[in-house]
């Protein structure tokens, strides 16, 4: 459920139960809205009532806070939306098995045979009596 409070100085929506994406059209929409307007008031989504989300509306979440919208999150649960909202993406990474072997293979070569020069080489054999 969305709870809209309209006010001269902040624009709050409040967030409760769990939060899908037929909501998150609703609440993107009156985003929008308050970036198009001439007067500069604080909007804020309160999560505090959050219980839970679907992949668009964390998407939108996201998009908002990293906009600078200001949220407000007074739960422990609501807490811990608000630090996966807030965080950074983390990137998938796919690795090549048989390019991960071989980069592997050859750094393991290169850090257990070093190779000397020619003069480091006869000095050695030559301080070893070859």
């Amino acid at each position: 459920m969305i709870t809209v409070h309209d006010r001269a100085g902040e624009y709050r929506i409040a967030i409760k139960g769990r939060f899908g994406a037929e909501q998150a059209l609703d609440v993107e929409a009156a985003w929008k809205h308050m970036l198009s307007e001439h007067v500069h008031r604080r909007f804020t989504v309160d999560i505090s009532e959050l219980t839970g989300y679907d992949t668009s509306a964390r998407k939108l979440l996201r998009a908002m806070y990293h906009h600078g919208v200001t949220f407000a999150a007074s739960t422990p649960a609501s807490l811990v939306f608000l630090n996966e909202i807030s965080s950074l993406r983390k990137r998938n990474v796919t690795a090549m098995p048989e390019a991960s072997r071989e980069a592997s293979s050859k750094m393991e070569a290169k850090s257990s045979v070093r190779e000397e020069s020619k003069p480091v080489a006869a000095s050695r054999a030559a301080w070893a009596g070859k």
